[in-house]
């Protein structure tokens, strides 16, 4: 079903505008006259790879756990929200949901192959929060999660927005200099007689190659990154292959490490809260049989963490005896300890999430304080050499005439 964006003006004369789903533009209209909006335009919004965001997730997640709360039944819920959707990624999925709801399905069951929407673990909170009567409970829960991530999330890009427009302009006053300023030389150079240095040599035939290819390396990069993009979504051993790259340098290291912590504290003490015993919960950490997973999803942190603990519960002894210390910090490990004695495993699990939470927003913020003189050291290294191949043969020309 197409996506529309709008643009008018209400009741009240103030501007508006939005996104709105419908089958055909008329379709559109109508709603948007019944609410009493008076339109200035209307335009299909094109989506070549619709996507559900994270964001979206949350959202959708939050309001269905707030009217199920409010005691509206299940399919009524969904229909309201189905019909105040503005992605088409979201109004197809709750689609889907209400076909299987009409089909005699339950919830679970119908976004049990959702596997963009609800990872293993999620997908069993849902199922134990629909066999004991509390999904409204576990939804507020999963809404939680997900905005717990997308903070996560955010906090990430705002942090790498700073060096990655830094390293852009940096680029993108190379790719000037090499278009616009040094052909200027490279005439003034053609005239002269002796040897160039090899530094202005590559500059100038760096430059002849862009100024006779910039369209096709344009047109190429946009291109390799679209795909890329698409590979990295679909194959999972592509990303595990990249992830094992990027962390080979310690700080991105030890910022993943703590990610893999908060999500193993958050996700396993919501699964306890919820009444899924311990081996259940640790199990869907375990590649699923009824998900395509690749190797890389054996090799992956938490499944070898989960794997071990399995054992050590299997074998009679404490879950704390089957964590390691690469994964779990001595300190950590003992809070644990500690909450199984007590009683109180799913508090601890809890106040341990908030900890790594804050452990990886210092690291976070150290990262960034070290990433900005890395990458201006090598701005002004790429501007240098390129004034230095500019100027290098003006040097030698002087020389030449003493």
């Amino acid at each position: 079903m197409p996506e529309y964006r709008w643009k008018g003006k209400d009741q009240f004369g103030n501007r508006v505008k939005g996104v709105l789903i419908a089958d055909n533009r008329e379709q559109a209209r109508q709603r948007l006259f019944a609410q009493g909006i008076f339109l200035s335009s209307l335009n299909k919004n094109w989506q070549f790879f619709p996507t559900l965001t994270l964001e979206k997730q949350a959202e959708f997640l939050l309001q269905f756990a707030l009217l199920l709360q409010a005691e509206i039944p299940l399919k009524p819920a969904l229909q309201m929200l189905q019909e105040s959707c503005d992605s088409t990624s979201l109004y197809q999925l709750i689609g889907r949901c209400l076909t299987a709801l009409n089909s005699g399905f339950s919830l679970s069951t119908a976004l049990k192959n959702e596997k963009q929407f609800l990872s293993e673990q999620e997908w069993q909170l849902l199922y134990s929060g629909e066999i004991s009567a509390q999904l409204a409970k576990v939804m507020k829960q999963l809404a939680d999660n997900k905005l717990r991530q997308l903070k996560l999330r955010q906090q990430m890009k705002k942090i790498m927005f700073y060096p990655l427009m830094m390293l852009s302009v940096s680029m993108l006053l190379t790719v000037l200099l090499l278009l616009f300023i040094v052909p200027k030389f490279a005439d003034l150079y053609d005239q002269q007689q002796h040897t160039l240095p090899l530094v202005t040599q590559v500059l100038l035939q760096c430059s002849q190659f862009l100024q006779n290819y910039l369209w096709q390396l344009l047109m190429v990069s946009v291109v390799g990154v679209v795909m890329l993009r698409r590979c990295y979504l679909m194959f999972p051993s592509l990303r595990w292959q990249l992830l094992k790259l990027a962390c080979l340098i310690p700080s991105i290291k030890r910022l993943y490490l703590h990610l893999q912590q908060i999500q193993f504290y958050t996700i396993l003490s919501s699964m306890l809260n919820s009444g899924i015993t311990l081996q259940q919960s640790l199990a869907t950490f375990l590649p699923q049989s009824s998900y395509k997973q690749s190797r890389a999803a054996t090799k992956s942190i938490l499944a070898i963490e989960a794997q071990q603990c399995l054992q050590s519960l299997q074998a009679g002894q404490r879950f704390s005896a089957g964590l390691s210390s690469r994964f779990i910090p001595y300190q950590a490990k003992q809070m644990i300890i500690i909450g199984e004695n007590s009683g109180n495993l799913v508090q601890m699990l809890n106040y341990l999430a908030e900890q790594s939470q804050q452990n990886l927003s210092n690291q976070v913020e150290l990262f960034s304080k070290l990433l900005e003189p890395i990458l201006m050291l090598i701005i002004g290294s790429i501007i240098g050499v390129v004034i230095a191949g500019m100027y290098l043969p003006i040097f030698n020309m002087g020389n030449v005439v003493l």
